[in-house]
């Protein structure tokens, strides 16, 4: 077994109070995001079928993929 070494960061109190605040405050954030598309996922089942929240979600991806390849691309 490979021991790996990481660099050790230190803060502040101040600032490692600021990043904890902040990452639990993201962490919520993120939360509320997953209820509310599970929440449209369910809405967008019911209404158009599950083929088209599978073509929605897929198409989605393509698009957010393809604008991560132009900026790959760009850069």
């Amino acid at each position: 077994m490979t021991r790996r070494h990481y660099p050790l960061l230190r803060l502040s109190p101040d600032a490692a109070g600021k990043l904890q605040h902040d990452h639990t405050r993201t962490l919520v954030r993120l939360a509320q995001i997953e209820t509310e598309l599970a929440e449209l996922e369910r809405q967008v089942r019911a209404q158009f079928g599950a083929e088209a929240c599978w073509l929605l979600r897929n198409n989605a991806r393509n698009a957010a993929l393809a604008e991560q390849l132009k900026q790959e691309i760009a850069a």
